[in-house]
């Protein structure tokens, strides 16, 4: 609570000094502008050729507090910028295009960091976000190839939409725990990074986080992550297993499309829905079982898996959408953990071809109409069962006996009929 009240007090001063407020002046000395008001100075320009900036943490008594947005756009020969621990926020597009710029330490105290605040800074080696800063915005560090370190501290919540996208050099990443929310293609097309490590405690991965990352052969997820989004892992073509959290709920569309080395992972215990195209044209995947709470197979799911030839399937699915086992390997089988006529209510789309002309192995054996309770014969004793089973309200196939999908009375009144028929 008390980090939060500082952070909204931080953020309230930093908002109070911007240049739109009623009360600011402009500051001038012989490199930098500030606008000025009561609350403290916020950088507004580089008036300057020096190669060396520093930033002091006063102006004629006055608290420089930020570095606001575009104040150092497109100066090409800046090579380290001093930033001083006053200074809580960097705006938009800060130091946008300083492509010399090679040394920045980030001051302990910083809160936030702008959209394109350091976008195209090529000459960055290593970055080190410090554990006070809580938001990093949209394509900060965007283009930023040389970077070979990426170092994020515990405290940090949300990483911006395209972050670190193309930060082709950096090799090994780690996400802290206290990461609230990763953004779309946050940090697609590292097209070096080979090991990606999640702290417990991060619960999503946004869409596209980790699109295009070539090299990536080595991930962890926490296990209580709870969702992939569309496209986080697609094209990432050197991952040969990963082992997903049974806390996933749901993946994404496209979440593993073309990861053409992928031949081992699981569905997780608590996944309900698989998206769209989610692990088409993955290459060595040879075997998939789908989990007892997978209840949708979205379109293409597994399209193009040409190696796959054995897929399980449990009881509660009720729905294979379009071309999910289409162009698969030969001889698919496919082991159904129930009875044929439950796998005849599945719905199944159009274009499964290969489905179509699987073997299918059904794991039970069809059971007789009316024998409740599983004893092979029908009597007073399946009536006995059935009455239980409306008083505490179970289900299953066994108990509708009328054959309508509901468990009712009429149930009851089928089943004294099939006895009284000698059934």
């Amino acid at each position: 609570m008390k980090r939060l009240i500082s952070i909204i007090i931080s953020l309230a001063v930093v908002l109070s000094a911007l240049p739109f407020a009623a009360n600011a002046e402009t500051i001038t000395d012989e490199v930098l502008t500030y606008t000025v008001t009561d609350a403290g100075a916020v950088v507004s320009g580089f008036a300057g050729e020096a190669e060396e900036v520093v930033i002091p943490a006063e102006i004629n008594g006055h608290t420089v507090v930020g570095i606001g947005d575009n104040a150092f756009y497109e100066c090409f020969d800046i090579v380290s910028v001093e930033i001083p621990e006053t200074v809580v926020s960097i705006g938009e597009g800060a130091f946008t295009y300083c492509v010399s710029l090679s040394d920045v330490k980030l001051p302990e105290g910083l809160l936030t960091i702008g959209n394109r605040a350091f976008f195209g800074c090529d000459g960055f080696e290593r970055i080190e976000i410090p554990a006070s800063v809580v938001s990093i915005g949209d394509e900060a560090f965007s283009c930023c190839y040389n970077v070979s370190e990426i170092v994020l501290t515990y405290g940090i919540k949300t990483i911006g939409e395209g972050a670190f996208w193309q930060c082709q050099s950096v090799s090994e990443l780690y996400i802290p725990g206290s990461t609230e929310s990763i953004g779309a293609n946050a940090f697609s097309e590292a097209l070096n990074l080979q090991k990606l490590t999640l702290e417990e405690g991060v619960k999503e991965i946004g869409m596209y986080a980790f699109a295009s990352c070539s090299m990536l052969a080595e991930v962890s997820l926490p296990s209580g992550l709870e969702s992939i989004g569309e496209g986080a892992f697609q094209l990432c073509s050197s991952l040969e297993k990963i082992s997903l959290p049974d806390s996933i709920t749901s993946l994404g569309d496209y979440a593993f499309y073309k990861c053409t080395a992928l031949s081992e992972v699981n569905i997780p215990a608590e996944c309900v829905s698989i998206g769209i195209w989610a692990f088409a044209h993955d290459d060595k995947l040879v075997s998939i079982e789908l989990s007892e709470k997978t209840e949708v197979l979205n379109a293409g799911a597994f399209f193009f898996c040409s190696s796959l030839n054995e897929v399980v399937i449990k009881s509660n699915l009720k729905t294979i959408g379009e071309y999910v086992f289409y162009n698969n390997g030969e001889n698919l089988t496919v082991v159904y953990k129930d009875t044929e006529r439950k796998w005849s209510k599945i719905e199944i789309g159009a274009d499964n071809d290969d489905l179509a002309a699987a073997n299918i192995i059904f794991e039970k054996a069809e059971l007789k109409l009316g024998d409740t309770n599983g004893d092979g014969k029908i009597s007073a004793l399946d009536v006995f069962q059935l009455m239980v089973a409306l008083k505490k309200g179970y289900t299953g196939e066994q108990y509708d006996v009328s054959q309508d999908g509901k468990i009712t009375g009429l149930d009851k009144l089928a089943l004294f009929k099939l006895i009284k028929n000698g059934n």
